[in-house]
């Protein structure tokens, strides 16, 4: 994992490795793994209203590395 940016308000982070999606991707079920453990908008939100997530891609997806952006709304 790469901290590309850490500010008051925004936290990026590029995840270049994850066992989690080799495993799910051997198995042809990616589909099922991003549904099931890719997807932290939700519990981002209900941690704290104020925090968004952009997430740019996931390996899960096949892109090279999943890019996170969590930042605060004003």
């Amino acid at each position: 994992m790469e901290v590309l940016e850490c500010t008051t308000d925004t936290y990026k982070v590029n995840v270049t490795e994850c066992l989690l999606a080799e495993v799910f991707r051997k198995a042809d079920a990616a589909d099922y793994g991003y549904a099931y453990l890719c997807l932290d908008v939700l519990p981002t939100q209900l941690i704290n209203p104020r925090i968004s997530l952009d997430l740019q891609g996931t390996i899960m997806e096949g892109y090279p590395s999943c890019m996170h952006r969590w930042y605060t709304k004003a």
